[in-house]
């Protein structure tokens, strides 16, 4: 797959030739441990027919959670078994010409904070 950088031009994402871009995808995220879609024994976003069926359908992107306690459990320690995960995903995707749309984002702050549901407050800066 040729990557390439996208740019934001009013309301659309574009190319670099200016050309506006539409994405078709599926939301890929786990809030807990392992903390990347995970289906034993064959993660779907680690399967190669998973994957070839998603641009069959036509989907183009993964919007995949990546999570701040999937990466770092506690302050200073890194999962490299996690991190690498999202590596494989990320390449196998762009096998299939599909994009990754890395969302970092947390619920909370810190996991400190708990939340009203049970998935909450189980990401965010280790304390």
């Amino acid at each position: 797959m040729t990557t390439f950088k996208m740019s934001v031009k009013g309301k659309y994402i574009v190319d670099p030739c200016g050309r506006v871009r539409i994405f078709r995808g599926i939301n890929g995220v786990l809030k807990y441990f392992p903390w990347y879609p995970y289906k034993a024994p064959d993660p779907p976003l680690l399967n190669s027919t998973y994957m070839e069926n998603l641009r069959n359908w036509g989907f183009n992107v993964i919007r995949l959670g990546t999570m701040w306690a999937g990466a770092e459990p506690q302050e200073g320690q890194y999962n490299e078994t996690y991190l690498s995960k999202l590596k494989d995903i990320v390449e196998l995707a762009n096998n299939y010409n599909i994009y990754i749309f890395h969302d970092m984002h947390q619920d909370l702050l810190t996991s400190a904070l708990k939340g009203l549901d049970n998935l909450s407050g189980y990401d965010g800066i280790p304390l």
